[in-house]
């Protein structure tokens, strides 16, 4: 049995989560903050102009979708 912060993230988990990541996205693009999200075996990467962050797949799995954009903006507006 998995610890709960070891848990595996469901499917619907996932997608809500990149939905979430896109619209934050698309608010900082539309703001004129170029943002891009990739994933990446590590989790997922948060490009700005000249810098990159990582949120690690463990950070990811205890965040909740609106967590996640909010991070998502909050290293996008820290380039």
């Amino acid at each position: 049995m998995l610890a709960s912060s070891d848990r595996l993230i469901s499917t619907s988990e996932m997608l809500e989560a990149l939905a979430a990541g896109g619209r934050a996205v698309a608010e900082l693009n539309a703001q004129g903050k170029p943002a891009r999200v990739c994933v990446v075996p590590d989790g997922l990467w948060i490009e700005g102009r000249q810098k990159g962050a990582l949120i690690h797949g463990r950070e990811l799995r205890t965040m909740a979708p609106y967590q996640l954009a909010q991070r998502i903006r909050e290293i996008a507006s820290s380039f």
